[in-house]
């Protein structure tokens, strides 16, 4: 699918309802559907991915009634009551990563299917935890097969690059095992405050892991129990970064639902953005008075996972030229979303210059139509049409359904602002 988005009219109040944050959801539904008793989830955005998790956790035996904006969950008593031992997700790799661990206590062959082979590459340490306790950990294509319960009798190693969602995973299968477990977090120790946010998040539904700081390490007492709660998911501070790239707009952007404190490794984007005079909690500044874009010229890729599709679109409607470094070109996820750059930058004929591990980008915004290709990745789909809400001529985007996945009627959101958007079918 393609969608043509055309320039919005200008002095317009645009208030935006940030979603919840995809990343923490998924936990709150997981635990929710293991508690004891019934458990009440506010701020729901029904993307494909959280739908893939309400069926898994509806396939261990959780009762789940969808409400417009919230979840009315039976859990299962910390028990399993597989209805169907094969679970499948086309792309949600929260669902994959979280349930992984958990399924494999349920003392019987369980399959998990996933067509993205990422995903299954994501999961590889995992098989090495598995591999040293002696448990069978069998990978074929996108399949694996769990035919033995996670043992967790000696300390468990993990590296702290990149596996923030799979020690997330860990903490919820050690805690209802009958011996304490205890994980030693290996450096680098990334995305620590995501940690401390899912260890709050598991306090709140009655379990305790303890952070041990010397030596970077998680103890989790043994035998506990999951419990019922009532609980609000807190908002997406990337996808509420992204309307960021909306700031030269000539009107009027309140982003609502914005806490203020956060433990969310994206909330380190509010005070970056802030420091160049980007407040999301002030988009929406007198225009008599509105204040300059401090120029945003250099940007380390390690502020935020999506840094690329972000400062894209920062520099396309600022017509900025930023440079972005130290790119981790290892990293597959980031080395598409490159690629993705690149050729969008082709497109709308903005130069860039590449070396080893930067890019610089020099923006300005297109003006004549261009059809542009996101390529299936969400962000750069929502970072494209924002841009294209200042252009003069509209951006026709290609293969944008994939929105769908992390953000539930998304374009419809844009259309309640007064967006023109018409859509082609393939």
């Amino acid at each position: 699918m393609k969608a043509k988005v055309y320039q919005l009219a200008p002095n317009k109040v645009l208030k935006i309802n940030i979603p919840p944050a995809r990343k923490f959801l998924h936990y709150e539904i997981i635990c929710a559907s293991f508690a004891k008793g019934t458990s009440v989830i506010r701020n729901v955005n029904y993307s494909k991915n959280i739908l893939c998790t309400i069926e898994w956790c509806r396939q261990i035996g959780a009762i789940i009634q969808p409400y417009k904006n919230r979840l009315v969950i039976h859990g299962t008593n910390n028990q399993f009551h597989i209805s169907n031992n094969v679970f499948s997700t086309e792309t949600s790799q929260y669902t994959f990563l979280y349930m992984l661990p958990l399924l494999s206590l349920t003392n019987q062959l369980v399959v998990l299917k996933n067509n993205n082979r990422e995903i299954i590459e994501r999961a590889e340490p995992y098989q090495h935890i598995f591999e040293k306790s002696n448990s069978v950990y069998n990978v074929e294509k996108n399949t694996i097969k769990l035919e033995q319960s996670l043992n967790n009798e000696n300390n468990i190693y993990i590296n702290g690059y990149n596996n923030s969602i799979l020690i997330a995973g860990l903490l919820l299968a050690l805690p209802i095992m009958p011996t304490p477990s205890k994980i030693i977090i290996c450096y680098p120790y990334e995305n620590r405050e995501d940690i401390l946010q899912y260890i709050t998040i598991l306090k709140k539904f009655g379990i305790t892991v303890i952070e041990n700081k010397s030596d970077h390490s998680l103890t989790i007492p043994a035998g506990q129990s999951f419990k019922s709660c009532l609980i609000r998911t807190e908002c997406d501070f990337f996808l509420a970064s992204l309307f960021s790239i909306l700031k030269p707009y000539n009107g009027i952007v309140q982003l609502k639902k914005l806490n203020r404190r956060s433990m969310s490794s994206d909330f380190n984007l509010v005070a970056f953005l802030k420091k160049y005079n980007i407040d999301l909690y002030k988009l929406s500044l007198n225009l008599s008075r509105r204040k300059k874009v401090v120029p945003l010229s250099l940007v380390e890729a390690n502020t935020t996972k999506n840094v690329l599709p972000l400062f894209m679109g920062i520099a396309l409607t600022y017509q900025l030229k930023i440079k972005i470094k130290n790119i981790d070109k290892n990293n597959h996820y980031i080395n598409r979303q490159l690629n993705i750059l690149k050729n969008i930058l082709t497109t709308l004929e903005c130069s860039y210059e590449e070396t080893e591990n930067d890019i610089t980008i020099d923006g300005h915004l297109p003006t004549v139509k261009k059809q542009v290709d996101c390529e299936n990745d969400a962000y750069f789909a929502i970072a494209l049409s924002l841009v294209a809400f200042l252009t003069s001529h509209p951006l026709i985007i290609k293969n944008c359904s994939c929105v769908d996945y992390i953000w539930n009627n998304f374009y419809d959101v844009l259309k309640d602002l007064g967006a023109l958007i018409e859509f082609i079918h393939d």
